[in-house]
């Protein structure tokens, strides 16, 4: 009797096709969660994980869904460094404990992940205008080379890799321009998709120079940065009511605590745990609000808390 009921291998399970449904949000430890539509820029510092928190939410998106993800598509606009095999690595330490649990092959974690690595389209534009123009084409690129597919997350890693040369460029205008910027092009393209596709859209950005600690709620620590990219949405700020405008709907900053010096003995250095080494702040803010949500990112693991 039981050899007459159909079965299916796990991973036939986990790469099926379903009934289309929503994504559902995206959890943000102690701080809610991403929907789609929100705008999120993640700034801080070389070296703090901003690319690696932004690799977290991608394999949120192109997960199955039966492991916690969206399995829909994500595209990334590369101005610098994307590393796929450290994404890779990333997307699989959210696979292997999931097939752990099914006492499955490691193989069938390999197999789900090139999978699910289909669905992740990446850019690598070489100036900010080329980077717009990459935006407003992204349409026509999904209608021929994935018809199929529903863009979930459009990510810009990072939105301040041409910041010099832009800047050179400007000041050589005298007087200035009074078009619009390659930058203003760049965000314009990001909300007319926004508008359409209802992505959710992720932004890294450098951070230069401190905010002064008046300029923050209360509550906040010391580690805001001001913002250095010429018409991009401030923060805090309040939703801008032109609908061509992109919005900022969440801002998180990430914060690489230092090691304090040592002038003792180095023979004597206490030393730091491997966790400590590798952990990273983050504090978590949205316009109109002055809580400040913060959490961890264990760039070691891949684990936020």
């Amino acid at each position: 009797m039981l050899d007459a009921i159909p079965s299916e291998s796990l991973f036939s399970l986990l790469t099926a096709s379903r009934t289309p449904a929503p994504p559902p949000p995206i959890p943000i430890p102690n701080f809610g969660s991403l929907n789609c539509g929100d705008v999120l820029e993640i700034q801080g510092p070389s070296g703090s994980g901003k690319t690696q928190l932004l690799y977290l939410f991608l394999a949120m998106c192109i997960v199955p869904r039966s492991l916690g993800g969206w399995e829909k598509a994500a595209v990334v606009f590369d101005t610098q460094s994307f590393d796929i095999r450290n994404f890779r690595r990333v997307l699989l330490s959210r696979l292997v404990p999931a097939f752990s649990r099914f006492q499955t092959s490691s193989d069938d974690a390999q197999l789900l992940a090139e999978t699910a690595l289909r669905k992740l389209h990446i850019f690598c534009p070489s100036s900010t205008a080329q980077l717009a123009t990459s935006i407003y084409n992204l349409p026509a690129y999904q209608k021929t080379h994935m018809p199929d597919a529903d863009i979930a997350l459009v990510a810009v890693d990072s939105l301040s890799a041409f910041y010099w040369p832009d800047r050179f460029t400007a000041e050589q205008l005298r007087p200035p321009a009074r078009t619009a910027t390659p930058l203003q092009h760049v965000l314009t393209a990001l909300q007319k998709f926004r508008l359409s596709h209802n992505p959710v859209t992720i932004l890294t950005n450098w951070a230069l120079t401190l905010a002064d600690n008046s300029s923050g709620p209360p509550t906040a620590p010391p580690v805001f940065y001001k913002q250095h990219l010429p018409s991009f949405p401030s923060f805090p700020g309040s939703v801008p009511t032109n609908p061509f405008s992109l919005p900022l709907t969440h801002h998180i900053t990430l914060y690489l605590a230092a090691i304090p010096p040592f002038h003792g003995n180095p023979s004597t250095f206490p030393g730091i745990s491997d966790a400590e080494a590798g952990r990273v702040t983050g504090y978590l803010r949205r316009p109109g609000s002055a809580q400040v949500g913060s959490f961890t990112v264990d760039i070691r693991t891949n684990d936020a808390m």
